[in-house]
């Protein structure tokens, strides 16, 4: 498998009505700092490189970026970092952290996943699955069906997440899986959830090799 390029990747979630947080990949330093500059802030800053599954781990992540002394700084450093195919710019986003993937197994197809983002998905294994295609009927059950369901219904000051939103989403996503077949896994991961929107905040697709 291959990771497709971050550009890319949020053009191909974008067709499928998948919201992705406001961002921008770049390679020139002055086209960059315009974006930074003319964007909400503060501002977080990734890496884009193939076959990193993991961009905190190589300490590819810069958040909470306010002024260009900080900005230049994570620029620098990104920039050290071996592989690298550009510098994501995006906006910050709080909220539920959830998660969102798609895999697809040798006998069934693709199968869809939500459950709860950021390190929770990690430890807790809380993820719900389905072979696609699904409808609104069949996600909206996947997300009642994880046993942090509560905190989608606004628990200890949790914001209330739109699930009938948050459905549409998961549907679209096997809809994308599905009618790409050379799509092999997708991880989408955090999806910050608001009780005013919904979006992915991280997101990786990886396609079948040529090689293979």
């Amino acid at each position: 498998m291959k990771q497709i390029p971050f550009e890319e990747t949020i053009e191909l979630l974008a067709r499928y009505q998948i919201p992705v947080v406001p961002s921008a990949v770049f390679n020139n330093k002055k086209e960059a700092q315009d974006f930074f500059s003319q964007m909400k802030q503060p501002a977080a800053m990734k890496i884009d490189a193939a076959d990193i599954w993991h961009r905190t781990e190589i300490k590819g992540v810069f958040l909470d970026i306010e002024c260009l002394t900080d900005f230049n700084q994570a620029w620098r450093q990104l920039k050290q970092i071996e592989g690298i195919r550009g510098v994501i710019i995006q906006e910050m986003r709080s909220g539920l952290e959830l998660v969102l993937g798609v895999k697809r197994d040798i006998q069934f197809g693709p199968v869809v996943m939500f459950g709860l983002g950021g390190l929770l998905v990690e430890i807790m294994k809380d993820v719900s699955l389905r072979i696609v295609p699904i409808d609104l009927a069949e996600a909206k059950q996947m997300i009642s069906e994880v046993k942090g369901y509560r905190l989608l219904t606004g628990f200890r000051g949790q914001p209330v997440v739109d699930q009938k939103k948050l459905a549409e989403i998961i549907v679209n996503l096997g809809c994308l899986a599905t009618e790409n077949p050379e799509i092999e896994e997708i991880d989408l991961n955090p999806v910050m959830a608001t009780s005013r929107q919904i979006d992915v905040v991280d997101a990786k697709i990886w396609i079948t090799s040529d090689e293979e």
